[in-house]
């Protein structure tokens, strides 16, 4: 049990980080498949994987915030 409202509020942020990190992660490996024979999936993964690289970086200055 957290010992503060603070504490429990970072930890939830970090998972949120560590789900970001896999969906990252699984958005690469398909992007990789699908690279050579069909850019036109694998562009946009790329690009979902990015903002998700900048999401992770926005939390991860909240959580530093406080």
């Amino acid at each position: 049990m957290p010992r503060s409202t603070r504490e429990w509020a970072q930890r939830k942020l970090r998972e949120v980080q560590a789900n970001m990190d896999w969906a990252i992660y699984h958005l690469g490996e398909v992007a990789e498949v699908y690279d050579k024979p069909h850019p036109e999936i694998s562009e946009p993964l790329v690009t979902a994987a990015n903002v998700l690289i900048e999401l992770k970086e926005a939390v991860d200055k909240v959580k530093d915030g406080f």
